[in-house]
């Protein structure tokens, strides 16, 4: 399952973009530049540690996902003519996936549970060593 269409992409950029971006260079193509994108998304997605997913996405592709692949995508479409927002997008996107792999951030959908926090939190157990000074212990030091 793509992470991104042609419909999605034209939801976040416009139709108008779109035509006008793949009218400048008929060598470009969507789906070319979307595959392009998820497979820089796969691998960042592919060297989490300790990871519970499978790569690629097989269903429920979290939104977060899908906006880097577009995010991705725009900067391959428009790779000859990138204007700073399209970069910086990229920039983020790029700096976001990095941050994923070490940790630093996480995709609830991604996480053991779908993100879901159980309804039942487990027991906790505490334990200390004894008492190095107790009441009785304490007396000779304080005024009875």
């Amino acid at each position: 399952m793509p992470y991104l269409d042609q419909a999605g992409y034209e939801k976040r950029f416009g139709a108008e973009e779109l035509e006008q971006v793949l009218a400048t260079d008929e060598t470009l193509d969507l789906a070319t530049a979307i595959a392009d994108a998820e497979s820089i998304v796969n691998g960042y997605l592919a060297a989490v540690p300790d990871r519970v997913f499978v790569v690629p996405l097989a269903v429920a592709i979290p939104s977060r996902i899908v906006e880097l692949t577009a995010d991705l995508a725009r900067y391959e479409l428009h790779a000859k003519k990138v204007t700073h927002e399209i970069k910086r997008r990229r920039e983020q996107a790029i700096a976001f996936l990095e941050n994923l792999v070490n940790g630093l951030v996480a995709i609830p959908e991604l996480l053991p549970g779908g993100g879901q926090v159980p309804d039942v939190i487990g027991a906790m157990d505490v334990s200390a060593e004894p008492r190095v000074f107790d009441t009785c212990s304490l007396r000779q030091y304080v005024g009875r």
